[in-house]
């Protein structure tokens, strides 16, 4: 994950927060951690595969209390009119976080994928009017 896409995830928990969310960022991953005393390391893993970078509850209107999963990507680069840098794509979803996505759907949670907080906006907004 870059910048770009650390950018989208502060913007987007700021707008979820504003909007009465309660939400989170949520790491996933593993990390191993030294022996102590003559332990053994441990290898310790947080998160499920292909879970969303933000997780919450809905807080406001018709869908208040309902699981909330955010998955943030970077937004694609805009072309150099001079020609000096080709456009970059934006992130992709993966198959496990296509896989997450699906699962939380089918729970009648609601999941968005979104490469900027105006789009989180947007399809927020839409999810409101869907009552």
């Amino acid at each position: 994950m870059g910048a770009r896409e650390n950018r989208v995830q502060a913007a987007c928990l700021g707008l979820l927060a504003a909007s009465g969310c309660w939400c989170w960022r949520a790491n996933s991953g593993a990390v191993c951690l030294p022996g102590v005393g003559g332990r053994r390391p441990r290898h310790v893993a947080f998160g499920v595969p292909g879970q969303a970078d933000i997780l919450g509850i809905i807080g406001r209107g018709p869908h208040r209390g309902r699981f909330l999963a955010v998955e943030c990507k970077a937004p694609a680069m805009p072309a150099d009119p001079l020609g000096g840098r080709r456009s970059k794509a934006g992130g992709r979803q993966s198959p496990a976080q296509a896989e997450f996505q699906r699962r939380v759907e089918e729970a009648g949670g609601v999941y968005i994928l979104t490469d900027s907080s105006l789009a989180l906006e947007d399809q927020l907004r839409r999810l409101a009017a869907l009552g």
